[in-house]
């Protein structure tokens, strides 16, 4: 039965009839849900009364009032956490690692058929498109800054996304006697990018070329929603002083000449976002957690070796070191330090009293727990605990299972760089090469179409660690007699050499073995293939 609470009593002092309908209504209310089972919401997870959930901080914010607010700390957490956590920089290490590895190389393939052209005309363009894009990416030139090639830049920009969220690439042009290109690529740290005299988020530009847009988190956005510029401050926040005047430049994401000015490299995860989170931003408190309790069992390890006995002696006395006939004389000496060495002799009083501790350490409740959270961690990430911590000792079907993922969250990745880096860098090298005269390429700046057709290629990283390569090369076999993959494709991924130079150079060296009169070496017989027995070595 609904009992009348105090405000409906007070209610129906005044008016009776209303403090009748308040309680009437309130009770069909609890029938209702009585009805529904009790709960009041379809969805649990929903509910707001539901205690197991009050301690979720739920936001109602869209991406950038979310992410935007705490970004800045973030980062400058998850590089604390990159710099001086064991696992926390093996998550970073390994993607980057094996996604780009020593750098994604081009293997250019156009589309000969649209193009109209025979297949030795397209060969040999391939050949040249490589050549002069190689020439470009292996050359510290290719960065605005002189110092390493755009194949390390992947590294580079790589890292800079997993640990800052976001990097930013912007287009430079300027000559360097006796080298074609102009092209530069500059990399800035996400923090360079900031509003301008730091306003506040979603502030309206009051002059300027992007006057009437607004800003958040350096990009500057039109009404339709478009990213049309950044905002570079020329020192960053965290540099020396006189590094910059702390001034700000406006660039726009789209040049003057139609081409992309500006590469924003982060992933996306919400509508509307402007700005990349850090990969390790999910995980930052169970890696700190994770790293304090590491530090403090080795540091109670170290200790446990360290203590060999505990000397109760009499007050303001202290253990003799070796040598000593008494404590007394060092009883003013910080009392709680005593040297030991191995194998030591004291000789101490009839009094004295020494206990010889067992502290328990190493602790063998470490390890599960250790593995536990580090499961958690990748699975959060994307990266199997085997690869994240490189041990491989289960069965062979399970460690190539957990390769077989990885390589699929590593390739993720890879085709993400190469679809936000490394085409549109040789977008614009090949065509600073056709605008130059180096390449012919009819219709290249004609058509974007055509211009495509010249453009298409396929980018190879490092190859997929094989745990048995006769297995694998078998299957590699039957996938290019299939013509599923091709000689080039599989030579790249395998070795991450060309297809065509090796062919040349296994020509030499067979006419050079003729020559000599060397026999080619015997086959071997192939070795067993692992047994897969199901359970853990």
């Amino acid at each position: 039965m609904t009992k009348a609470n105090l405000l409906d009593r007070a209610i129906a002092y005044v008016s009776p009839r209303a403090g009748a309908e308040r309680v009437a209504r309130r009770a069909m209310m609890e029938r209702i849900e009585a009805f529904g089972g009790g709960e009041g919401r379809a969805w649990r997870g929903g509910d707001p009364g539901n205690r197991a959930l009050a301690s979720i901080r739920a936001t109602r914010g869209d991406a950038n009032r979310d992410d935007l607010p705490t970004a800045q700390r973030l980062r400058e957490n998850v590089r604390a956490i990159d710099r001086n956590s064991a696992m926390g920089g093996a998550v970073i290490e390994r993607t980057v690692s094996f996604a780009v590895g020593t750098g994604l190389h081009v293997i250019p393939q156009i589309d000969r058929d649209f193009l109209g052209l025979r297949d030795d005309q397209a060969e040999a363009f391939e050949q040249a498109a490589s050549r002069e894009f190689n020439l470009w990416a292996e050359s510290e030139y290719s960065d605005a800054e002189h110092s390493i090639p755009f194949v390390e830049q992947q590294d580079l920009a790589l890292t800079s996304v997993m640990v800052s969220g976001d990097t930013f690439g912007v287009w430079e042009n300027r000559a360097v006697p006796g080298w074609p290109y102009l092209s530069r690529l500059r990399l800035y740290e996400a923090d360079q990018i900031s509003n301008p005299n730091l306003q506040p988020d979603g502030a309206e530009l009051a002059a300027g070329a992007g006057k009437g847009h607004r800003v958040f988190g350096g990009i500057e956005i039109d009404r339709n929603g478009a990213h049309t510029a950044v905002h570079i401050r020329d020192r960053h926040p965290g540099a020396f002083l006189g590094a910059g005047n702390n001034e700000w430049s406006r660039v726009p994401m789209v040049g003057p000449s139609g081409l992309r000015q500006v590469l924003h490299l982060y992933r996306k995860r919400r509508p509307g976002s402007v700005r990349g989170l850090p990969l390790l931003a999910p995980v930052v408190e169970e890696l700190q957690q994770l790293s304090d309790y590491t530090k403090a069992e080795l540091f109670a390890a170290v200790i446990s070796a360290m203590i060999a006995v505990v000397h109760k002696g009499k007050p303001n006395e202290k253990l003799p070191a070796p040598g000593e006939e008494g404590g007394t004389e060092l009883a003013n000496e910080d009392p709680g330090s005593i040297n030991f060495e191995a194998g030591m002799v004291l000789d101490i009083d009839a009094d004295d009293d020494v206990e010889v501790p067992s502290l328990g350490r190493p602790n063998s409740a470490f390890e599960p727990f250790f593995t536990a959270i580090v499961r958690q961690i990748g699975a959060r990430t994307g990266i199997p605990y085997e690869l994240l911590i490189m041990h491989f000792s289960a069965s062979y079907s399970a460690s190539r299972g957990a390769l077989e993922v990885a390589f699929i969250y590593l390739m993720r990745w890879r085709k993400w760089l190469e679809r936000h880096l490394c085409a549109p860098a040789y977008g614009r090298v090949i065509a600073e090469a056709v605008a130059a005269g180096r390449l012919d390429a009819p219709g290249f700046f004609g058509d974007p179409l055509v211009r495509r057709a010249w453009l298409q290629a396929v980018w190879i990283g490092p190859a997929k660690i094989s745990l048995n390569p006769k297995v694998e090369a078998e299957a590699a076999a039957i996938e290019e007699d299939r013509a599923w993959k091709t000689s080039t494709e599989i030579t790249a991924e395998r070795t991450g050499g060309q297809f065509h130079r090796k062919v040349r150079q296994r020509r030499g060296e067979e006419l050079a073995r003729r020559e000599a009169g060397i026999a080619p070496a015997p086959a071997k017989s192939p070795p067993p293939v692992p047994r897969d027995d199901g359970e853990d070595e």
